[in-house]
């Protein structure tokens, strides 16, 4: 069996698995993110200049079949097993016209490691990583994620959003610090606008940091539609996604559940402030993201990753079968 974490994306991947699929080598899709539809970013003139020199080789060598534009798991290999983490993963792929017998519900197992840190007291964790950070054990702590964001709002939004977000920190008690948590793929140019943006002694810029622990710990983790979220909420932690855009494709928590979402700049104040300071909207807040938690059908007990094995033991014992 090949194991792969998507049949969508790059040539590579899509060449691969059209051998699997010529040689009925069994695939499992194992999925870490949401499986809504996610719009296609525009390549900039240096990155489609070399996609078309690919495409164009790849197609001299009768590979049309990799020239292929779907969003959907499991669209490309129409045959390959299919991992779910929730719920709404599992309806959008039904929705969408996956066959119900195609997915499996495993959860993720990174998952796995969520269980192990949240079995672990709060206070050593919380000492743990503010010793690491040189901050005082007693200070709240809001952790902002970052995410390519302008590569799909623009640079405008990507500077508005996070002048809202300074203001509103900039409002809350002295005690409240804030890591500003770089995505992975943020470039020099945009991590030198964090540092401008974010400076004095209450922000931490940050691009390596032990994650999990430091979501575990917060006093409110911010993003946009980043898989992060879904981890900070499976941990526990007062968690806010912001759409400021009404884009209803990338809704990480679903379309019913308002109290988790920042849908404009006044509501970037009151929300963040609420959460830290108010504690009855806290706990409306905490009961929300717990119920979406239940609906969703989250299996963070330590057990995903074998389930997914006893997935690829089966399959390949099918396939021998057969």
């Amino acid at each position: 069996m090949v194991v792969v974490g998507s049949d969508l994306g790059h040539l590579e991947i899509r060449a691969l698995l059209d051998i699997c699929r010529r040689s009925g080598i069994p695939v499992l899709i194992l999925t870490a993110a949401n499986s809504w539809p996610i719009r296609t970013v525009e390549f900039p003139k240096t990155n489609k200049m070399k996609y078309d020199f690919r495409r164009n080789c790849l197609r001299l060598l009768g590979l049309d079949a990799l020239f292929f534009d779907g969003y959907l798991y499991g669209s490309f290999h129409e045959e390959a097993l299919i991992t779910v983490s929730a719920r709404q993963q599992r309806e959008h792929l039904l929705n969408s016209g996956i066959l119900a017998e195609r997915i499996v519900a495993t959860d993720n197992p990174a998952h796995d490691a969520l269980y192990e840190i949240k079995n672990i007291s709060m206070e050593a964790a919380k000492s743990k990583v503010m010793q690491e950070l040189n901050w005082d054990v007693g200070k709240k702590l809001i952790c902002y994620c970052t995410e390519r964001i302008q590569d799909i709002y623009g640079d405008e939004y990507l500077e508005r959003i996070n002048q809202s977000l300074l203001d509103a920190f900039e409002g809350l008690p002295e005690d409240c610090y804030v890591v500003i948590k770089l995505h992975p793929k943020e470039d020099s140019r945009s991590i030198g606008q964090y540092n401008q943006w974010f400076k004095g002694t209450r922000y931490k810029v940050l691009r390596d940091t032990d994650l999990p622990r430091l979501l575990y710990i917060s006093n409110l983790v911010l993003g946009h539609f980043s898989q992060t979220l879904i981890t900070s909420a499976l941990l526990g932690s007062p968690t806010l996604s912001l759409h400021l855009i009404k884009d209803d494709e990338r809704m990480v928590f679903g379309v019913s559940k308002d109290i988790l979402y920042v849908a404009n700049e006044i509501e970037i104040h009151e929300k963040i402030s609420r959460i830290i300071l108010d504690q009855e909207f806290r706990a409306a807040h905490s009961k929300a993201l717990h119920n979406w938690i239940t609906e969703q059908s989250f299996q963070v007990d330590g057990q995903s990753a074998y389930r997914i094995a006893d997935v690829i033991k089966n399959s390949i014992g099918d396939c021998k079968r057969a």
